[in-house]
């Protein structure tokens, strides 16, 4: 038998993308959920559906808003102004400018970030819009030094991934012009 599972991700992002997850978890069609810890309303989002027996995961960015660590210590992933860089700047780089040490500074910091919002560990620990091999390793690293389960990046929806036994395959449609791009 197969299942379809709907995984909201970016929960924290904005009070609208709050306000919609929270409806589709309250009307139980979504039981999976991503939260983005190092924006402005992440708390918020998390507690429009903290009491919800859902699984829910860190959703690790990188591109958008502000660090969780101190920000002189990412000059890498950083603008002039303090806020990560695109998605698109990793994404469209011909060369990796990504610190491998930042990389993984940041997304330990956002576990830690986590852990604080919704005083438990996630269930599973996966990226938010960038297809950058650096990034890959790192958040893989914090899914080993922690224990966590690691959702990888899927550019093609043929691929799959392999979870308790069962076969996970994705679909993006914000990730196809990325895939075709590194598939060619």
């Amino acid at each position: 038998m197969k299942r379809i599972i709907f995984r909201a991700d970016d929960l924290g992002y904005s009070e609208g993308v709050n306000l919609g997850i929270a409806k589709t978890v309250k009307k139980g069609l979504v039981r999976t959920v991503g939260l983005i810890v190092n924006l402005d309303r992440s708390k918020e989002g998390f507690e429009l559906i903290g009491e919800e027996d859902l699984c829910l995961g860190l959703h690790v960015n990188i591109s958008y808003g502000k660090p969780v660590s101190e920000p002189s210590a990412l000059p890498s992933l950083l603008k002039e102004n303090g806020d990560f860089k695109a998605s698109g700047e990793y994404n469209n780089a011909l060369i990796g400018f990504v610190s491998y040490d930042e990389v993984y500074r940041e997304i330990e910091a956002q576990y830690q970030r986590f852990q604080e919002i919704t005083g438990r560990e996630p269930d599973y620990i996966e990226g938010h819009a960038i297809v950058n091999e650096t990034y890959f390793r790192a958040i893989e690293a914090i899914a080993h030094a922690y224990r966590l389960q690691y959702i990888p990046t899927l550019l093609s929806h043929e691929d799959c991934f392999v979870m308790n036994n069962h076969r996970l395959y994705f679909w993006m449609e914000s990730m196809q012009a990325v895939s075709a791009r590194f598939s060619s």
